[in-house]
């Protein structure tokens, strides 16, 4: 009987293959998942910018029922199998007679979030005694398709800023 090299490298696929199964380490629909999972080309992802904004406020913005600059804005429509969603707001106060003077700035913020499923998440902040910036970064993993909209509301005098964006098959 002849061995030839093509025979050789058969039977060593075959082991390499087989092998790991039969050791009971791993099963057969396993091998089978892990060869189609090599064999699937893998999707696109890319970073596409949902929302990029800027306003300012003062307190004759605060003359209203609410006492307060209440503003919403929506986020571009989200990808179906998006990964991730950032969300991040930056709110600058100042004080009220004058920009310059950093000390004796009082203000208020008031950032929700909501959710396609009506859910709304929330965060507060008062800035007398503490800094006069507010900075809050919001990470959703495998958001829901849907509408998503960031709702700021803001007393006191400055100026805030707002980005999203999500992790998207192209």
């Amino acid at each position: 009987m002849r061995v030839t090299h093509r025979g050789i490298v058969i039977c060593l696929i075959a082991a390499i293959a087989l092998l790991p199964a039969l050791s009971g380490c791993i099963g057969p629909q396993e091998v089978a998942q892990r060869v189609l999972d090599r064999l699937e080309q893998e999707d696109e992802y890319r970073w596409n910018e949902k929302l990029d904004g800027s306003e300012e406020f003062k307190v004759i913005d605060t003359i209203n029922e609410q006492v307060a600059k209440v503003e919403t804005y929506p986020l571009r429509p989200l990808k179906r199998d998006a990964l991730f969603l950032h969300l991040y707001v930056d709110v600058n106060f100042s004080n009220v007679i004058n920009k310059d003077w950093e000390c004796l700035t009082t203000g208020y913020a008031n950032i929700t979030i909501t959710r396609p499923s009506g859910e709304n998440i929330t965060c507060d902040y008062h800035v007398l005694g503490k800094d006069n910036t507010y900075n809050e970064f919001f990470y959703f993993p495998h958001p829901a398709v849907g509408n998503w909209s960031l709702t700021v509301k803001v007393r006191g005098s400055g100026h805030y800023r707002m980005f999203a964006e999500a992790y998207e098959p192209v």
